[in-house]
């Protein structure tokens, strides 16, 4: 399943959102984005999405909020999801890991490793 995932990134820095863009969709990606946690929300409520790769730190509603938020409904709890940030703390990769995340990234990040991790992630999701 892999390509041609829907993958939505909630992201808040514009130079941000058009690298990742730019190296989900070489590999086939369909790729959303908007720049913050409740757009989030009301994007997956009327959207399927594959995945959902997300900053911790953003205006409205954080990443670990929006976590929080899509693992309390049902419909939207298990969407493989990413955490994308620049918040590097030990304390900040346990709270993100506590909520159940597939995975914790930190910024500055390899475009190549983040495209094995989504992989490896929706491989093991479409099984």
């Amino acid at each position: 399943m892999t390509r041609n995932a829907h993958i939505l990134l909630v992201e808040d820095e514009p130079p941000m959102v058009r690298l990742i863009k730019y190296n989900l969709e070489k590999e086939g990606y369909i790729f959303y984005s908007v720049s913050n946690g409740k757009e989030a929300l009301a994007f997956c409520q009327n959207n399927p999405v594959d995945l959902i790769i997300s900053d911790v730190a953003m205006p409205e509603m954080d990443g670990y909020e929006l976590r929080e938020h899509l693992i309390e409904s049902e419909e939207l709890k298990n969407i493989p999801f990413i955490f994308l940030t620049a918040k590097a703390q030990r304390e900040d990769q346990l709270r993100g890991l506590s909520l159940g995340v597939d995975q914790f990234l930190t910024k500055p990040f390899e475009p190549d490793f983040l495209l094995m991790t989504i992989a490896r992630i929706l491989d093991r999701s479409d099984r």
